[in-house]
Parts: structure tokens; sequence; C-alpha cells
């Protein structure tokens, strides 16, 4: 389990905007750096954390 700060800081801006379009320009990186860093949250904590739909 190896956790960093920044995809904390990551998880903590989604849930904080409630959207992963408005997390990423917060942190301002692209909607698929914040999704990679979600994902390997995720698996560095072996949870789902995020419901994902498609649209």
């Amino acid at each position: 389990m190896n956790v960093t700060l920044r995809q904390l800081r990551a998880f903590v801006a989604l849930v904080r905007t409630g959207s992963f379009t408005a997390a990423s320009r917060h942190l301002h990186v692209t909607q698929s750096a914040l999704s990679g860093l979600i994902k390997e949250l995720e698996h560095g904590l072996d949870v789902q954390l995020v419901e994902r739909s498609t649209r």
C-alpha cells in the first residue's frame, strides 16, 4: 500500500468539487491524469472509492 500525498489531494479535490472536470481544473491537471491518480489510490488501498459510470 503506497499512497502518495498527490493521490490524496486529488481525492479530496474530487470529493469537494463533486466532479472529475471541476477537480482537474482546480488541480491544474488533465482529467486523464486525475483519473489515473484516483485509480492508483484505489489500487493502493484495494478499495473502490469512486463509482464510475459512462455517459
